[in-house]
């Protein structure tokens, strides 16, 4: 199966916000969701683990072969959390989430090939992952990650890897990872850097 890589002459039209999951029980911070709307939204507590399914990586400038003249802004968004740990709570269960909205730099001077072939990542932040439920659930908020790790799996695909993140809001912590895997192999992401690699997407775990 082949997988689609962004490049500059082809990418993925997506809006600058994407929209939390609809339907019955969507529910956040902001209180649209079914339930008690007297009542403040549940905080969930605790730690919970969640699959990460077509997280998007976009950069605001395609990497090619030549130095970026400016910082290039990198987004982590658009995963749909799901399978998560810990859901259960009271009267409350959280069926699914959405993670969106971090993001980060890259400094000016970036290639292609030394990005995709480096070992460092930028450190995010600005996350946010709101939760599906019947009730209304706290959103988790100001998700962070301090630099992350970049390497290539033995499969031949790009693995990105954070830890030591703060979240704030539902399950709160000091310790949140982040770790996923490029659909596409890092071979088929270096061709892209032909057209000018504008992003790609990944499959992971996170865990808040």
């Amino acid at each position: 199966m082949k997988h689609k890589v962004w490049t500059s002459v082809s990418v993925l039209a997506l809006a600058g916000g994407l929209a939390v999951a609809t339907g019955a029980g969507v529910s956040g911070a902001d209180g649209h969701g079914h339930g008690h709307h007297h009542n403040p939204p549940t905080v969930m507590t605790g730690t919970t683990t969640c699959s990460v399914k077509n997280l998007s990586l976009r950069l605001s400038t395609a990497l090619t072969a030549t130095a970026s003249t400016a910082p290039i802004t990198v987004k982590l968004s658009g995963s749909a959390l799901r399978h998560c740990t810990n859901n259960i709570q009271g009267d409350v269960h959280v069926r699914s989430g959405q993670l969106r909205g971090l993001n980060g730099s890259l400094a000016a001077g970036a290639t292609c090939a030394a990005f995709l072939t480096g070992t460092t990542l930028p450190s995010f932040g600005g996350g946010t992952a709101h939760w599906s439920a019947r009730a209304r659930v706290a959103a988790s908020t100001d998700i962070s990650f301090p630099a992350g790790a970049l390497s290539t799996t033995t499969g031949g695909n790009l693995q990105l890897a954070f830890t030591g993140g703060t979240v704030t809001g539902s399950y709160a912590t000091t310790a949140a990872t982040l770790t996923a895997t490029s659909r596409a192999t890092a071979a088929n992401l270096t061709a892209a850097c032909a057209g000018g690699l504008k992003g790609f997407h990944l499959n992971g775990t996170v865990t808040l």
